[in-house]
């Protein structure tokens, strides 16, 4: 009786997993490579960049596909300035002009030429040789941790601006996973086997675990 009720039960979470954690896994978003300062859950702040003014993030890990620089900016309209955005490490320049465009607030994509090699300790500066200021969306240290400081004309400031280093702007999650656990393990902090068994125990271990324990009360219930 255990051995049907746990088959059962298992088949269940099995038909479960495959029709909302696959077609999830099957679905396109941006693929991430590095995420310095990321997107804020709750608390954030606007750090404004004025005309001639430089914000600098250091601590930019550049991988051979990092393809785009992302950040969440918060226009002032009617026109967003022309930006040079520019990408430094060592042994890697790369810069980008952004031209003037309708004011808008959301993802600003920044399309740049990967290093030949990966390196480490980077930086990504945005000069802002418009007429007018523009926002771009920082998170305060006081809410979450960051691995980038944020510099506005070579000062600190007391904000992380986000900034998400992408490889695509439209891949399948499935085969961004590698990647994204990666990149994950540096906030955590914890290797990336380390992380890949943990979602193998959550995915696998914990049904299992809620279907035997089912049962054996199932039994108990019955008296068998």
């Amino acid at each position: 009786m255990r051995k049907a009720t746990v088959g059962a039960l298992l088949a269940t979470i099995a038909v479960l997993l495959l029709v909302t954690v696959v077609p999830h896994l099957r679905t396109s978003a941006p693929a991430v490579e590095a995420t310095p300062a990321y997107t804020p859950l709750n608390a954030y702040s606007s750090v404004d960049l004025r005309p001639k003014q430089k914000l600098c993030i250091n601590n930019v890990p550049f991988s051979t596909k990092s393809r785009y620089a992302q950040f969440l900016v918060q226009g002032r309209p009617p026109t967003q300035p022309e930006l040079l955005v520019t990408g430094s490490a060592p042994g890697y320049k790369v810069s980008e002009r952004v031209p003037k465009a309708p004011a808008v607030n959301g993802q600003l994509n920044i399309e740049l030429s990967p290093p030949a090699r990966a390196t480490a300790g980077g930086t990504i500066c945005v000069l802002n040789s418009g007429s007018n200021a523009v926002g771009f969306l920082a998170v305060p240290p006081s809410a979450q941790s960051s691995l980038s400081a944020t510099t506005l004309d070579g000062k600190p400031i007391d904000a992380h601006v986000t900034v998400t280093m992408l490889s695509s702007l439209s891949e399948r999650r499935i085969e961004n996973l590698p990647s994204a656990l990666a990149h994950a393990s540096a906030f955590v902090p914890l290797p990336v086997w380390l992380i890949w068994t943990l979602g193998v125990l959550v995915v696998i271990g914990v049904p299992a675990a809620l279907s035997f324990s089912l049962a054996a009360s199932i039994d108990q219930r019955r008296g068998t």
